[in-house]
């Protein structure tokens, strides 16, 4: 885990952390308004957001983890 502890150490890393979840959130609107007015392409905005949101939940968890075991 040493790679990953250098990863969050990084300076951009919060920042892109930031980004992507912001990015994923606004998919996920979007993708929902296109699927309130029936428009094509709400269902892959949707999912496509969504898996954004889990990547980023997923290294949110990872990051709570390995900065809980260094306290």
């Amino acid at each position: 885990m040493a790679g990953f502890r250098d990863l969050i150490a990084s300076p951009g890393y919060k920042t892109f952390m930031r980004k992507m979840l912001f990015n994923s959130v606004m998919i996920i609107i979007v993708g929902l308004v296109f699927l309130w007015r029936h428009w094509p392409g709400g269902d892959t905005m949707t999912i496509l957001g969504g898996g954004v949101f889990v990547t980023w939940l997923i290294f949110f968890i990872i990051e709570k983890i390995i900065s809980n075991q260094d306290n």
